[in-house]
């Protein structure tokens, strides 16, 4: 899911095999992290048919190293 905050651009990838969630995100800033969980219970709230319930509690790991 691409997120955008504040004239940059982020990415959330839903791991469902794997219960987590990637975020891509070339700048450091905990700033566009720190909206991550509300964003993910909107997902759930918006989809909750086609999502299963604990999405909201999977982790979400920072992938390192982006340019």
């Amino acid at each position: 899911m691409p997120c955008h905050v504040s004239s940059h651009w982020t990415l959330l990838v839903c791991r469902q095999k794997e219960q987590c969630w990637d975020f891509y995100d070339s700048f450091k800033s905990g700033r566009h992290r720190s909206n991550l969980p509300d964003l993910v219970k909107t997902l759930y709230e918006e989809v909750s048919e086609a999502l299963p319930a604990d999405i909201i509690m999977w982790p979400i790991n920072e992938v390192p190293n982006l340019p």
